[in-house]
Protein backbone atom coordinates (compact mmCIF):
# COMPACT_ATOMS: atom_id res chain seq x y z
CA UNK A 1 0.00 0.00 0.00
CA UNK A 2 1.36 3.45 -0.82
CA UNK A 3 1.46 6.60 1.30
CA UNK A 4 -1.54 8.14 -0.43
CA UNK A 5 -3.76 5.16 0.36
CA UNK A 6 -2.46 4.93 3.92
CA UNK A 7 -3.02 8.65 4.46
CA UNK A 8 -6.55 8.36 3.10
CA UNK A 9 -7.30 5.46 5.44
CA UNK A 10 -5.91 7.47 8.36
CA UNK A 11 -8.05 10.44 7.36
CA UNK A 12 -11.16 8.24 7.30
CA UNK A 13 -10.45 6.85 10.77
CA UNK A 14 -9.82 10.36 12.09
CA UNK A 15 -13.07 11.47 10.47
CA UNK A 16 -14.91 8.76 12.37
CA UNK A 17 -13.63 10.20 15.64
CA UNK A 18 -14.83 13.66 14.59
CA UNK A 19 -18.35 12.42 13.80
CA UNK A 20 -20.91 13.82 16.26
CA UNK A 21 -22.08 10.35 17.25
CA UNK A 22 -18.57 9.16 18.13
CA UNK A 23 -18.56 10.72 21.61
CA UNK A 24 -22.01 9.29 22.27
CA UNK A 25 -20.91 5.83 21.15
CA UNK A 26 -17.88 5.95 23.47
CA UNK A 27 -20.07 7.11 26.36
CA UNK A 28 -22.47 4.23 25.71
CA UNK A 29 -19.59 1.75 25.65
CA UNK A 30 -18.18 3.17 28.90
CA UNK A 31 -21.60 2.87 30.53
CA UNK A 32 -21.72 -0.79 29.48
CA UNK A 33 -18.27 -1.37 30.99
CA UNK A 34 -19.21 0.33 34.26
CA UNK A 35 -22.43 -1.68 34.59
CA UNK A 36 -20.60 -4.93 34.07
CA UNK A 37 -17.83 -3.96 36.49
CA UNK A 38 -20.40 -3.20 39.17
CA UNK A 39 -21.95 -6.63 38.63
CA UNK A 40 -18.54 -8.34 38.75
CA UNK A 41 -17.79 -6.68 42.10
CA UNK A 42 -21.10 -7.75 43.67
CA UNK A 43 -21.16 -10.88 45.79
CA UNK A 44 -22.32 -13.85 43.74
CA UNK A 45 -23.81 -17.13 44.73
CA UNK A 46 -21.75 -20.28 44.45
CA UNK A 47 -21.88 -21.54 40.91
CA UNK A 48 -21.89 -18.08 39.35
CA UNK A 49 -18.14 -18.00 38.82
CA UNK A 50 -18.57 -18.68 35.11
CA UNK A 51 -20.98 -15.78 34.78
CA UNK A 52 -18.43 -13.50 36.48
CA UNK A 53 -15.74 -14.65 34.04
CA UNK A 54 -18.15 -14.11 31.15
CA UNK A 55 -18.70 -10.53 32.30
CA UNK A 56 -14.95 -9.98 32.58
CA UNK A 57 -14.61 -11.14 28.97
CA UNK A 58 -17.33 -8.74 27.89
CA UNK A 59 -15.57 -5.90 29.69
CA UNK A 60 -12.31 -6.71 27.92
CA UNK A 61 -14.09 -6.88 24.57
CA UNK A 62 -15.82 -3.54 25.01
CA UNK A 63 -12.57 -1.91 26.13
CA UNK A 64 -10.81 -3.32 23.07
CA UNK A 65 -13.57 -1.94 20.85
CA UNK A 66 -13.11 1.48 22.46
CA UNK A 67 -9.41 1.47 21.53
CA UNK A 68 -9.78 0.17 17.97
CA UNK A 69 -9.91 3.49 16.12
CA UNK A 70 -6.98 4.99 18.03
CA UNK A 71 -5.01 1.80 17.42
CA UNK A 72 -5.81 1.89 13.70
CA UNK A 73 -4.71 5.53 13.46
CA UNK A 74 -1.50 4.84 15.37
CA UNK A 75 -0.71 1.80 13.20
CA UNK A 76 -1.24 3.83 10.03
CA UNK A 77 0.98 6.64 11.34
CA UNK A 78 3.76 4.13 11.99
CA UNK A 79 3.34 2.61 8.53
CA UNK A 80 3.33 6.04 6.85
CA UNK A 81 6.49 7.00 8.73
CA UNK A 82 8.15 3.73 7.74
CA UNK A 83 7.30 4.25 4.08
CA UNK A 84 8.54 7.85 4.21
CA UNK A 85 11.87 6.65 5.59
CA UNK A 86 12.13 3.96 2.92
CA UNK A 87 11.43 6.53 0.22
CA UNK A 88 13.83 9.05 1.75
CA UNK A 89 11.05 11.51 2.59
CA UNK A 90 11.47 11.57 6.31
Amino acid sequence: MDNVMLSEQKRLWEGLKLHPAWKELMEMAQTQVEGRRATVLEPMSPGQEYYREFLKGEIAGIQTFMLLVDTAIETLEIEIERLNKEQGNG
